[in-house]
């Protein structure tokens, strides 16, 4: 095998990206792949010594190529999985019709976990699961969100707002995940289970909910610095105008 393929097989393996081994054994390289440089891609040399030792055990006897290895296919899958690139993983399975394996297996170790008090590893399998369920191979609950309030205007009493505590959880697990065997699973567990696995799940799908919220913090607390303080001096000074005006009236 030329060494410009062997590259981009150590590439795809050490980045989790299916697209580059299946350019290393298209007949012509296609152009998205000239001027490749894996040392500008794998810049630290012992990752990439080791990804082109793993490479050459895989190819070992092959001269050339007419598919992916399937076990050079499950180290991508692996990779891909862990670096959270999920239409990468998502095709993995497809060239090796793994999907709905793999998904059934993700979803029926998350409930050990969170038997276990293991919420976090539960809710990271089945965030996976629901990733790779989906067509999208990513969440798409960002584009739904108006949807939760579209009828709260209208129908105020039936706004998840106004929801209980265990009808709102489920909701909101729901919203963050899809798929129908993950929604399944989410669906047979208990107001408990739904309650611990919800934080972790929000923070799979948003690493950054923490900041989020000492913002959202701060800024309700300077809305309410406004509405005690200079809203209620205004409104003094407001009541006093008018006390004064009606004063004056008598004078008219």
């Amino acid at each position: 095998m030329e060494d410009k393929r062997k590259d981009l097989m150590v590439a795809g393996l050490y980045l989790g990206d299916v697209t580059l081994l299946m350019a290393a054994i298209t007949e012509d390289l296609p152009s998205y792949v000239q001027g490749f440089d894996l040392e500008r891609v794998i810049p630290e040399e012992g990752a990439l010594d080791g990804a082109r030792a793993e490479i050459d055990s895989m190819l070992a006897g092959r001269d050339r190529l007419d598919e992916i290895p399937p076990e050079v296919l499950h180290k991508v899958l692996a990779t891909a999985v862990e670096k959270g690139k999920f239409l990468s993983a998502s095709r993995c399975l497809d060239l090796l019709g793994e999907r709905d394996r793999f998904v059934e297996d993700l979803i029926a170790g998350a409930g050990p976990k969170l038997k276990a008090g293991d919420a976090q590893g539960a809710a990271r399998d089945l965030c996976v699961a629901s990733n790779l369920e989906s067509e999208t191979a990513f969440p798409l609950f960002q584009y739904s969100g108006p949807e939760l309030h579209a009828g709260c205007s209208t129908a105020p009493e039936s706004c998840m707002t106004r929801a209980g505590a265990d009808e709102a959880v489920k909701g909101a697990l729901e919203y963050l995940l899809e798929g129908e065997r993950v929604l399944a699973f989410i669906a047979g567990l208990d107001a408990g289970e739904q309650r611990s696995l919800l934080p972790h799940v929000a923070l799979d799908r948003d690493p950054d909910l923490h900041a989020f919220f000492a913002a959202f913090k701060r800024t309700h607390a300077a809305l309410s610095d406004i509405e005690e303080g200079d809203l209620g001096t205004l409104k003094s000074d407001m009541r006093r105008a008018a006390e004064v005006a009606a004063e004056l009236e008598r004078y008219l």
